[in-house]
């Protein structure tokens, strides 16, 4: 074989070799544009999804800020309410207070009459006596015992507690035991036996003291 056939047929393998490595070089790119655009779609996908799921996010935190401000709302009605109802009973409260001031300067007038109208031990409906043939009892602070005996403040405290409940056996047994001061001072307001006697309807303790000198 001659050299110039040689050469020729070398180029021409050559020539063959190029083409198909130029067509694979083709094939490759397709392939690659191919991904890319599956990749631009699957990212476009993917961002579409993501923007719609915030959508969603922020549609549903609207409705939960709704929501809210509604309760805020219904929540400040009923304080407005409660305000109103708390002002209607304070009011009322100040009356009923006034009143019972009232009906205690009242009751305490009244005793404060009724001991200068009895004798010990009875009652102006019960003598027929008038305040002008009568004379006040001095307070009584013993019975049956030493006139000069300290009152003892246990057996204050337990008179005054007797003539709360009304438990008028125990007042004179204390009365009748001595060394206590039938007008001795306790609860609220510094009240005597008589006047808390008085606030719970006791009108019998009530009577007994006030004949006694309460």
């Amino acid at each position: 074989m001659e050299l110039s056939t040689l050469v020729f047929l070398i180029l021409v393998l050559t020539a063959v070799s190029d083409l198909r490595a130029v067509r694979k070089r083709g094939t490759l790119s397709d392939r690659v544009r191919e991904m890319e655009m599956d990749i631009n779609a699957w990212k476009a996908g993917h961002v579409l999804e993501e923007v719609q799921s915030l959508k969603t996010k922020v549609q549903n935190t609207k409705i939960e800020i709704k929501a809210l401000a509604q309760r805020l709302r219904s929540v400040e009605q009923e304080r407005d309410t409660y305000r109103k109802s708390l002002g209607k009973l304070r009011g009322r409260l100040t009356e009923d207070i006034r009143v019972l001031q009232l009906q205690v300067n009242q009751t305490v007038a009244d005793l404060r009459d009724a001991r200068t109208t009895t004798y010990p031990g009875t009652t102006a409906a019960s003598t027929g006596l008038t305040q002008h043939n009568t004379v006040p009892p001095p307070p009584v602070t013993t019975q049956d015992s030493d006139l000069q005996a300290t009152p003892s403040p246990a057996a204050g405290r337990r008179l005054y507690s007797a003539s709360e409940d009304g438990d008028l056996e125990t007042v004179k047994r204390i009365l009748a035991a001595g060394q206590v001061d039938i007008n001795t001072r306790g609860g609220y307001w510094s009240k005597t036996p008589v006047m808390a006697a008085a606030l719970g309807g006791h009108r019998d303790v009530v009577e007994f003291l006030v004949g006694r000198g309460g």
